[in-house]
Order: C-alpha cells, then structure tokens, then sequence
C-alpha cells in the first residue's frame, strides 16, 4: 500500500473515537509528522511504539504470521 492510501485510510479512520492501530514502516520522519498531524486534528489520543527485536526473532515472528519468504531490503 502506498503512503498516500495509507494516510487516505488514517484520514478516515480517526475520528476522535475510534481506536486506530497502524503496523507499517514509519521511518521517514516528515511522514511520522503527517500522521501525528492527522491525530491531532481529531483530538484523538496517540502513541508510537517501536518494537527492537532481534532479527531472527522478527523472522520467526513473520513465519508463525505466514509470511515466510519475506526478505527485508538492507
């Protein structure tokens, strides 16, 4: 999903009372500040969490969810 429909669905999502839970890459920080803005229209509460995981962990992780096969671009 792009980052625009991805923000598009967060636009939609938030609306004060809603509780909205995004799993995606946020490392681009102009894009992080996009969202927190979003949130903040809404009044909404927010927090952003970061998961420092080993790497075999999140593999094993991603294969328990059926995602194997998945090769992260380093």
């Amino acid at each position: 999903m792009s980052r625009a429909a991805l923000k598009g669905a967060i636009e939609r999502a938030c609306n004060g009372s809603a509780t909205v839970i995004v799993d995606a890459l946020n490392y681009i920080k102009g894009y992080r500040y996009e969202l927190y803005c979003i949130v903040r229209a809404t009044a909404s509460t927010h927090c952003c969490v970061m998961v420092d995981a080993p790497l075999e962990s999140a593999r094993e992780w991603n294969d328990a969810r059926g995602e194997a096969g998945y090769e992260p671009a380093m």
